[in-house]
């Protein structure tokens, strides 16, 4: 019989269970947030049955800011795994401006969640989100990063799945 995710192994009524305990668990419920993570914005988005849809938006004030951010959401939206966009260029290399931004960003977000943290390539994930947004009529540059974040997410989803 499946064990249902509001109820911990040890019997407790906890109505949050970030972590999957089984492969078949993951596969039935688990919610994964994707992030694209910008020194100004961070794209977040949503997927729920391997579909990722935009979320929202983040200002990026500081690292805490965006951690305490995305730590509510994991909550709220019962997130059992963070997928985060790796800033590479087009020839492979990390972009070195962003690197170290990047690791204390990550860093942070895997030390404060109790949920697990990647990482994928997020190589083109905002030129593909801009092309997306162009063909359905959007014209919001604001909502770019959230649909990149999608992209990216639905990208991990694609190659995992």
């Amino acid at each position: 019989m499946p064990r249902n995710f509001n109820q911990r192994k040890n019997g407790s009524g906890d109505p949050y269970t970030p972590l999957c305990i089984a492969l078949d668990d993951c596969k039935r419920g688990m919610n994964l947030l994707g992030v694209d993570y910008g020194l100004k914005k961070v794209g977040i988005a949503k997927a729920t049955d391997a579909i990722a849809l935009p979320l929202q938006i983040i200002e990026n004030g500081s690292v805490e800011s965006v951690v305490d951010a995305i730590s509510h959401l994991c909550e709220t939206e019962r997130i059992g795994k963070v997928v985060v966009g790796l800033p590479i260029s087009m020839s492979g290399d990390k972009k070195r401006a962003v690197s170290l931004e990047y690791k204390k960003f990550v860093d942070a977000l895997s030390k404060a969640l109790p949920v697990p943290v990647e990482t994928i390539d997020e190589r083109l994930t905002t030129q593909a989100a801009k092309r997306l947004m162009q063909s359905a009529g959007q014209k919001d540059k604001g909502q770019d990063d959230a649909v990149a974040a999608m992209t990216l997410l639905q990208n991990y989803i694609d190659q995992t799945g």
